[in-house]
């Protein structure tokens, strides 16, 4: 099996779909597993920047658009759904390969993770209320007092993690430690994994052009509707969800390349990923170039 990820807007899905037309031509038939946590949600595609049709035509994705935004989702439900996925292609000699930025639910698909028990609904719904109430930055200073080893390791702005340790502590749990690995235990098949990397000044002009594409693109009507369906905490938690209901690029610009530079920061530790410089490579070299580390790397190899 074989995972890539890295940063939003560093070109994975248009390269996972060039790769695909270039495993055919040596006869391996390959389906995408989509790791995104907020890819799962039907009505966002544009926000999301999930898989066009014209891509799915090319490659088959799956994980994609199977909820509704009124709908919860958690880490744990997507790690049943992805296993099944990975093993069902496998099983009829297709080559899977997992995709996507969210850290958590790359880990979720490749090993069986040790998740924690639930939060009780209640105490998720009261730090969500003052999510929306208080602002990130004001969780944040909470966090603070409370766990401030934590708190060090949280962006102020990060809504989504600060909630979530706010969370676990209320419910008498740890916060999880870092991790410079990519799974806590060894995958669950063989996986070669790939993480994806651009020249900072490239991959800011991408998220720029990113931004600017989701705003023309009908983003902010998608969300507005989006909105007007009641969508559950996890579906808000899509970074722009707020940005793009204000109407505001530059905030929506500013907020994904707070993103990127965390995942940036949080890739560059893995100790188990081979990490590939894609700058200045359209999608069919960069394809290329992945091909090439397969090659060398593994027992890929031409199919008759």
């Amino acid at each position: 099996m074989l995972a890539v990820f890295g940063p939003t807007a560093v070109g994975k899905t248009a390269l996972v779909v060039a790769l695909a037309e270039q495993l055919r031509a040596i006869g391996h038939e390959p389906v995408a597993i989509s790791a995104d946590a907020l890819a799962v949600y039907r009505e966002i595609p544009i926000l999301t920047g999930a898989p066009t049709s014209v891509q799915r035509d090319v490659l088959d994705h799956r994980l994609v658009g199977i909820r509704s935004v009124v709908e919860e989702f958690s880490a744990g439900e997507f790690a049943d759904l992805a296993h099944a996925e990975i093993d069902s292609a496998i099983a009829s000699g297709r080559s899977p390969i997992v995709v996507g930025g969210t850290g958590l639910y790359l880990r979720a698909a490749v090993s069986r993770l040790n998740l924690r028990p639930p939060v009780a609904e209640a105490i998720r719904a009261k730090w969500q209320r003052a999510l929306v109430q208080q602002g990130a930055p004001a969780l944040h200073s909470r966090l603070t007092e409370l766990d401030p080893v934590t708190a060090a390791r949280i962006e102020q702005e990060d809504g989504r993690r600060v909630t979530r340790a706010l969370e676990l502590i209320e419910s008498g749990q740890q916060p999880p430690l870092p991790s410079n690995g990519l799974w806590q235990a060894s995958p669950r098949v063989p996986t070669v994994a790939v993480g994806l990397l651009r020249e900072p000044a490239e991959h800011r002009d991408r998220v720029a052009r990113r931004a600017r594409a989701i705003f023309d693109g009908g983003g902010r009507e998608e969300v507005l509707r989006a909105e007007s369906l009641g969508p559950s905490a996890t579906a808000r938690a899509a970074i722009g969800w707020s940005e793009l209901l204000a109407g505001d690029l530059d905030a929506l610009t500013s907020r994904t390349w707070q993103l990127v530079r965390r995942q940036r920061t949080w890739m560059r530790k893995m100790r188990d990923v081979a990490q590939l410089d894609v700058t200045g490579l359209d999608d069919a070299a960069a394809a290329e170039l992945l091909l090439g580390h397969l090659e060398r790397t593994t027992a890929v190899q031409p199919r008759s």
